[in-house]
């Protein structure tokens, strides 16, 4: 039944898939990437030789073509067909497909398709219409789909059938609007703008099933657009979401999932917006707000009884200067240089902050570490227990733990030297 159907469509395919390719020298070959054995289609080489048709019964691995006189080649694929491989480590083919002029109306895009499709094609260039598209099916993802070309067009698309998004762009000089209807399918928006240089357009979609924004913005070093990425509540990973990037815009977004917030806004030198976030499932926060140079306003996070981890949240972060007294660090366990401007070093036990309670009380504190003040906070010393009452919390023999009245004491020793010449010297 496949075969009599796909016939059927095919002879419904009436726009091609049209391509610009590049010849540099007399008798260059061009070498097309592999189509699936289903494919059923016409090849119009532009240079007045004879048209190449594939169908079930010819093989339609890297077929190719050489053309007599350098220059500029349009090539038309009429007909129905899969890429299966989009000419991985071919670099002088790749370098020669410089446009896409139309997606016509018979590129599938399915399960089965190439998970790369025109990645590291470093010349091309798309000028089809926005709003024309390849002809996603159940399950197609773009992964990679523009990663490392020369793509900067504005997309007007219809994702309904798409699955993933991820490095779709990344290592482009994009810079137009990019506007995805029926997302719903989504799963991951990962990299998807990552190492976008020059990208700053506002993002809206409607994410249902989107699991992960990990590194989506990660050194879109001039994006600082507004983001609605609405009905997020199944995200879990926001690992360095904007990190690297000018981001400075109000975020609102549905964090009741999410279990990493580690480096999301990691050297976003512009950040400076209050967050109102649900944190109760957040285990991981190291290196949030490192190299935030700006951020300095109010965290309103539900609850941090789940968090572990947060080594190097507010380092290099030297306006920072806000109340963190009310969270729950009860389960934190890694905390080096959490905040250097309170005056920790790197405790790589954290026993001042978050390895010992206090005396006669299960609840630590981050108050313990950081107290809002308008001079620079200095370190409180941890309570001591009294020796009448040893505790399995209490400074061990070896703890590096600096006793307040140890100045004193090594103050007093050290006068000893003098002393003794001052007695010799009178004499």
């Amino acid at each position: 039944m496949w075969p009599s159907l796909l016939l059927f469509v095919s002879s419904a395919i009436a726009l091609p898939f049209i391509t610009t390719w590049r010849t540099n020298t007399t008798n260059e070959t061009i070498i097309w990437p592999s189509l699936s054995a289903q494919s059923l289609v016409t090849v119009d080489w532009g240079d007045n030789t004879p048209n190449l048709t594939i169908n079930a019964s010819t093989s339609a691995s890297n077929f190719s073509h050489t053309y007599a006189a350098a220059g500029l080649h349009n090539v038309s694929v009429l007909g129905e067909f899969r890429w299966t491989s989009n000419l991985y480590g071919n670099g002088a083919t790749k370098s020669s497909l410089v446009d896409i002029v139309s997606w016509g109306d018979g590129f599938l895009v399915d399960a089965n398709s190439d998970t790369h499709l025109f990645y590291n094609y470093p010349n091309l260039r798309v000028s089809a219409s926005p709003f024309t598209q390849p002809v996603f099916l159940p399950g197609a993802h773009l992964g990679k789909m523009f990663w490392a070309t020369s793509f900067n067009s504005p997309l007007n698309w219809d994702l309904i059938n798409v699955t993933s998004v991820n490095n779709m762009f990344q290592y482009t000089p994009l810079n137009k609007p990019i506007n995805f209807s029926n997302t719903q399918g989504l799963t991951s928006l990962a990299l998807m703008f990552a190492n976008t240089p020059n990208f700053s357009q506002p993002i809206t979609m409607d994410i249902p099933n989107v699991v992960s924004f990990d590194r989506m913005f990660y050194f879109a070093t001039s994006f600082n657009q507004p983001v609605t990425l609405t009905n997020s509540q199944k995200v879990t990973n926001m690992n360095c979401m904007f990190c690297n990037s000018s981001f400075n815009q109000p975020v609102n977004f549905d964090t009741r999932a999410v279990t990493n917030m580690g480096s999301m806004f990691e050297n976003a030198v512009k950040f400076n917006q209050p967050l109102t976030f649900d944190t109760s499932s957040v285990v991981y926060m190291p290196n949030m707000f490192n190299g935030a140079s700006s951020f300095n306003q109010t965290l309103n996070f539900s609850s941090t009884a789940n968090v572990t981890n947060v080594i190097r949240m507010f380092y290099n972060a030297p306006l920072f200067e806000q109340d963190l007294a009310s969270w729950n660090a009860s389960s934190v366990t890694i905390c080096t240089e959490f905040c250097p401007r309170c005056g920790l070093p790197a405790f790589p036990q954290c026993n001042d902050f978050c390895g010992a309670s206090p005396p006669n009380t299960n609840q630590k504190n981050m108050s313990v570490c950081y107290a809002p003040s308008t001079s620079t906070p200095t370190r409180q010393p941890t309570p001591r227990i009294p020796s009448a009452a040893p505790s399995p919390l209490a400074p061990s023999a070896t703890s590096t733990e600096v006793s307040p009245a140890e100045p004193a004491m090594r103050a007093s020793l050290l006068s000893w030297p003098l002393l003794v010449v001052a007695v010799f010297a009178s004499v």
